[in-house]
């Protein structure tokens, strides 16, 4: 999904700002596997030039990846910012699942059934309030860099 279109007026200088920003030093595969312990909300790689970035948020289980940012500089020193949602299938699994079960329990459980068509309501504007808020908060550090 494409996010932002940024001009540099000094790439070099971008990109060492980039790595006070995030920890390049830990992989997104070890942190995965691993649950690594970083100090910043954000990880990622960078390679000649282009980075992509882990956005990390704390919860009670630990850090879990919420976003994924890709950017690429091109020759007229353009940032081209997208970002993904990491495990996106997860999360529209869960809710699609207690939106069946609500849906099902209704003909037997009235309650019960309304219960969990309103648990996949929150749960699904909870998670999208979350991805927003990582969104804007990872544009302004960008934006505050350049």
């Amino acid at each position: 999904m494409r996010l932002k279109k940024l001009h540099l007026s000094n790439t070099e200088e971008f990109l060492s700002k980039i790595q006070e920003i995030a920890d390049f030093s830990i992989n997104q595969g070890d942190f995965q596997l691993n649950k690594s312990v970083t100090n910043s909300d954000y990880l990622g790689e960078i390679k000649s030039g282009n980075f992509i970035i882990y956005d990390a948020e704390k919860s009670f289980l630990g850090k879990r990846m919420i976003l994924k940012f890709v950017g690429k500089i091109d020759k007229d020193n353009d940032l081209n910012l997208q970002f993904y949602v990491i495990n996106l299938w997860v999360k529209v699994f869960n809710t699609s699942i207690l939106l069946v079960l609500g849906i099902l329990m209704i003909v037997y459980a009235y309650y019960l059934g309304g219960l969990f068509i309103i648990f996949a309501l929150i749960q699904a504007t909870i998670e999208c309030n979350q991805i927003i808020k990582h969104r804007l908060r990872f544009l302004k550090k960008i934006q505050s860099i350049i």
